[in-house]
């Protein structure tokens, strides 16, 4: 066999990247216009796969679309000179940018991209629509953007999305997604990722930040690291977040959202994990009869929190109330967690309130602390609630200074054989130190009758 010198070899691969290299183009923006030489959609249009796209404008630069602006079947970098120098201003009837990406990614940074509007159950994203493949949005400002899914940004099947150091507010959708969502198509799941990125302002009937799919084939992986997301508004469930699962979170705030009846902070139906992280500030306002979950709502797959802190969330009153922190029918573990300062105004558990049926259903709550939540409701449970053929489990862990509606006020929780929860305000305070005092025990039978057992115990 015949070997080519190494000093030949060498040489040939430097030909090869050179001319990899020379094939990848910068091609400069030099007008602001909407069409013609020197445009952003001539630059799009004549640009080969991996050419980066720069602006020299005078700044700051408004570009008017007329129409939507699509990178098809390309991967594109498209360098904006920052978010605050350079927008681009959708016709109000299109979205801004489609990128219809093959398989090493397009980028798009440094621009706002504001303006954009689909209509149609089959037309997702008003912002952004990432149809396939990977896309990476950076040091972007995505805002007052509106869609029927995705008001901001929507991820197709199969699409790879990251948004880093960016932010995502004022958009809204009219179902799912005011900021960003999977776009709702069936097909291979898309994998959204945020990183260091706010969310706020936006506004959806589901998962008014973010929404991750509800069930079945519409679902996506979803990825938070270091974000926050704050102010939106849900008109049914998830204020903040909405997922099928995977759902991961490292770090980072979901605070001050808002839902109409279950997940004021998180509405989460698949599996999940939750690492040191602040839920805090949500409110569940109640749509008709149902006000679950101020901060977190868990209704299917396994969700797991460490080092969180669940503080100051809400569910107003309603018929079918319950967990001013978090409110779970499905698998739950809790570790080094804090559950404070939540409020329910009628129903049960104002910290965690656990109505799953049986133990692969349970909650599991591990060096947690609960304590300072308060049930406004004569029924009980302030602290921790276990309904019938609920199974909950403390270890290690300190209840304390949680108060009731009741004389007495509920702060603890036990359950018997029976499915008979007996709930009371023993206990020394060992958030506070206070002295021991008589206390009452009562009992919550399934059928819901509360009586007190005995009202004279020492502690």
């Amino acid at each position: 066999m015949w070997i080519l010198p190494r000093s030949l070899r060498l040489a040939g691969l430097l030909s090869l990247l050179g001319a990899a290299a020379a094939s990848a183009a910068t091609i400069t923006v030099t007008s602001t216009a909407d069409s013609g030489p020197g445009t952003l959609r001539a630059a799009l249009s004549g640009a080969q796969s991996g050419d980066t796209i720069e602006f020299a404008v005078p700044l700051p630069a408004t570009i008017q679309l007329a129409s939507e602006l699509t990178v098809s079947t390309k991967d594109l970098h498209i360098h904006g000179p920052g978010a605050d120098q350079l927008t681009v201003r959708g016709s109000g009837s299109d979205r801004v940018f489609t990128f219809i990406v093959r398989t090493t990614g397009s980028t798009l940074s440094g621009v706002t991209v504001t303006g954009g509007a689909t209509t149609g159950a089959t037309n997702p994203g008003g912002g952004i629509f990432a149809n396939g493949g990977p896309l990476t949005v950076v040091g972007c400002v995505i805002t007052g953007n509106s869609a029927p899914i995705g008001g901001g940004l929507a991820a197709a099947p199969g699409a790879i999305l990251r948004v880093i150091d960016s932010l995502v507010s004022n958009n809204a959708a009219i179902a799912q997604g005011g900021g960003i969502a999977s776009s709702g198509l069936a097909g291979a799941s898309p994998t959204i990722t945020l990183v260091r990125t706010t969310l706020s302002g936006n506004n959806a009937q589901e998962g008014a930040a973010v929404w991750g799919g509800d069930s079945g084939s519409r679902t996506s992986t979803l990825a938070l690291v270091n974000c926050r997301v704050s102010g939106n508004t849900a008109a049914q469930r998830g204020g903040g977040i909405m997922s099928s699962g995977p759902l991961f979170i490292q770090g980072g705030s979901i605070d001050a959202n808002t839902a109409q009846s279950r997940g004021g902070g998180i509405f989460n139906l698949g599996t999940g994990s939750i690492t040191d992280a602040a839920i805090r500030g949500n409110t569940v306002l109640a749509n008709g009869n149902v006000a679950q979950g101020g901060g977190i709502c868990h209704v299917s797959g396994t969700l797991t929190l460490v080092r969180c802190a669940v503080t100051g969330n809400r569910t107003m009153s309603a018929a079918q109330s319950g967990g001013g922190g978090i409110y779970s029918i499905a698998a739950l573990a809790a570790t080094n967690c804090t559950l404070s300062g939540n409020i329910v105004e009628t129903g049960f558990g104002s910290g965690l309130a656990n109505f799953g049926n049986g133990a692969a259903n349970g909650a599991t709550l591990d060096a947690c602390t609960v304590a300072f939540n308060v049930c406004n409701a004569t029924t009980g449970g302030a602290g921790v609630f276990a309904n019938t053929n609920s199974t909950t489990a403390c270890h290690n862990s300190i209840l304390a200074r949680n108060t009731g509606g009741m004389p007495g006020a509920p702060g603890g929780l036990g359950v018997d054989a029976a499915g008979r929860g007996f709930v009371g305000d023993f206990g020394m305070d060992l958030m506070g130190g206070g002295e021991a005092r008589t206390a009452s025990l009562k009992r919550v039978d399934p059928d819901g009758t509360v009586t007190v057992v005995t009202d004279d115990l020492h502690f």
